[in-house]
């Protein structure tokens, strides 16, 4: 046999090949059995967008042979669920039967319970790139612990579930940048973060270390908690540890304030923020240096967990200890320091 002879009859097997290929069913693709239950579409009650849904909304799903299914359902007492992308929502149950027509409807409300925010926060946790607003999924309907029934409510035909409302994403950050462009206002035009005391007779006063920190962390938990709120539909997002953290900041803030009032010091002038708050009386000092630091890496950690994984950050009791022992030794070298008689006099930064 010639070369040319093995190189056609190779390439006609090929295409013999190819040609059963293509005629045999795929596995994922198996013909649809019209004689049993199954999806045949999905709207929302909001007539606006009858195309997606949300919580605290309604979803009129279709159903084929539905009567079916709700005699199974009855005969096993169990109840008939909603499954997106195979996942079942547990807890939500049809709310009215159309039954007596050749396309059936369940009619069922997805409303703000612990059921349907934990499968929220589910979908949110395993959303892929493009999908922080919204997700297309595949929408069916089944017993609880049983398999959900064939549906024609996926691929090209998806539904759009809405995981994050823009509109109230929207109204939370420009809630929060007025928040922040307010306060940088009155830290500017106010002593609301300068020290305690009479202002010197030119210039401001300086700025304090522990009332800069505080202010710090209570906007990055506040901010963090409206925009978790909004995204993930629960209150319930700031841990014990946070708490923590927060009274740490505040006791480190109220105990400078108190050490201030409660000696008389020379009357001094701001040499600049970052120096204000790294620098005692005899100048740039490690306790100070050490607070600084710390809230930056810390804050740091907490606005990427934040933003990455859609949770607060858990610090452990032995991060908690540090800061306080950062926090205590702050306040003890404060109240024993001794006001110099040249107080401002150091070198510049």
């Amino acid at each position: 046999m010639s070369h040319e002879s093995k190189c056609l009859g190779i390439f006609g097997l090929l295409i013999v090949l190819a040609g059963v290929t293509a005629a045999a069913p795929s596995a994922h693709a198996m013909p649809l059995d019209k004689s049993r239950p199954y999806v045949l579409s999905v709207v929302s009650g909001n007539p606006r967008c009858p195309d997606s849904a949300g919580l605290a909304e309604e979803i009129r799903v279709t159903i084929i042979n539905g009567k079916e299914l709700v005699d199974e359902a009855r005969h096993k007492n169990k109840n008939i669920i909603l499954f997106f992308d195979q996942m079942p929502l547990k807890e939500v149950y049809p709310q009215a039967y159309v039954i007596n027509s050749d396309e059936d409807d369940l009619h069922f409300f997805i409303g703000h319970t612990a059921a349907p925010i934990a499968f929220w926060d589910q979908l949110i946790s395993s959303r892929g790139t493009g999908q922080f607003f919204s997700r297309k999924v595949s929408v069916s309907v089944g017993l609880e612990d049983q398999e959900p029934i064939p549906t024609l409510v996926g691929n090209e035909k998806s539904f759009t579930l809405v995981l994050v409302d823009k509109a109230w994403f929207t109204v939370s950050i420009v809630i929060i940048v007025a928040m922040v462009i307010l306060f940088l206002l009155l830290a500017a035009k106010t002593n609301i973060l300068r020290e305690i005391g009479p202002d010197p007779d030119a210039g401001r006063k300086p700025y304090s270390l522990s009332l800069v920190q505080m202010s710090v962390w209570f906007f990055a938990i506040m901010t963090s908690w409206l925009l978790l709120y909004v995204v993930k539909h629960s209150v319930n997002t700031i841990s014990d540890t946070l708490v923590l953290l927060m009274g740490i900041s505040a006791g480190t803030g109220i105990g400078g304030v108190a050490i201030d009032t409660s000696r008389t010091r020379p009357v001094k002038q701001s040499q600049g923020f970052l120096r204000d708050i790294i620098s005692d009386d005899y100048g740039i000092s490690f306790h100070r240096f050490q607070i600084f630091a710390w809230t930056i890496v810390l804050v740091a950690v907490f606005i990427r967990q934040v933003t990455a994984y859609l949770t607060m950050p858990e610090f452990n009791s032995s991060l908690l200890v540090l800061m306080g022992i950062s926090s205590g030794t702050y306040l003890g070298i404060k109240a024993t320091e001794k006001p110099a008689e040249h107080a401002g006099q150091e070198g510049v930064l």
